[in-house]
């Protein structure tokens, strides 16, 4: 198991919940983004779904949730019986129909291997008919950390963390846009980016000439 899914596994069996990213205003702000550009979620490949919490109080007629963990895709199964889950990880090839919107929302910064990242990114081309959805940092958070420490606690900057924009474990920065010839290859365009915070929502449609 990958270092970053045993941590997931590990949290989830902890009890633990998806993050701050999947509740309050920032889960609406997501939304209102989703629904803006797809109307109606009715067709659903979630990659990396999590707890599910970014889902309340909303439902799918077709939705199909993607995790690592094996904690959490039998805790979902029970919360949505009527609902399909596996446990698959992103950069595997799925033996599924695509869907209308592919989501992939605080995912793409715990991917570690450079070589897993390019995989999950052209899965997520495959696995759409006409919409993804993205939300991954477009700030490096570690520059912020050091930044932050320096003018407050006055500590020495991990200058490993600055150069490699990587905790080395959980978490690495890399900007999306360095990345959009893998989407543009794959007959996709961007056609909206929101930045709130350290992250930013991106939303992908299909060329019609595709």
């Amino acid at each position: 198991m990958r270092a970053e899914s045993e941590y997931w596994e590990k949290r989830y069996r902890a009890g633990g919940d998806s993050g701050a990213g999947s509740v309050g205003e920032i889960r609406e702000w997501k939304w209102r983004i989703i629904e803006r550009y797809a109307g109606k979620v009715d067709d659903v490949i979630d990659v990396g779904c999590g707890d599910l919490s970014f889902w309340k109080n909303r439902d799918c007629p077709r939705y199909l949730g993607l995790d690592t963990s094996h904690t959490i895709v039998e805790r979902d199964r029970h919360e949505r019986p009527k609902w399909e889950f596996r446990v698959h990880r992103a950069e595997v090839a799925l033996e599924s129909a695509p869907a209308r919107i592919v989501l992939c929302l605080d995912v793409l910064f715990h991917i570690m291997n450079d070589q897993q990242f390019d995989q999950i990114l052209e899965n997520l081309c495959r696995f759409s008919k006409e919409w993804i959805f993205i939300y991954t940092w477009i700030r490096n958070p570690f520059d912020l950390q050091w930044a932050l420490g320096r003018l407050k606690n006055r500590t020495i900057p991990n200058l490993k963390w600055m150069l490699t924009g990587s905790d080395g474990e959980y978490e690495k920065f890399r900007p999306l846009e360095n990345y959009l010839r893998i989407f543009a290859g794959a007959g996709f365009e961007l056609v909206h980016k929101e930045i709130r915070g350290i992250g930013a929502m991106y939303a992908f449609t299909r060329n019609s000439t595709s």
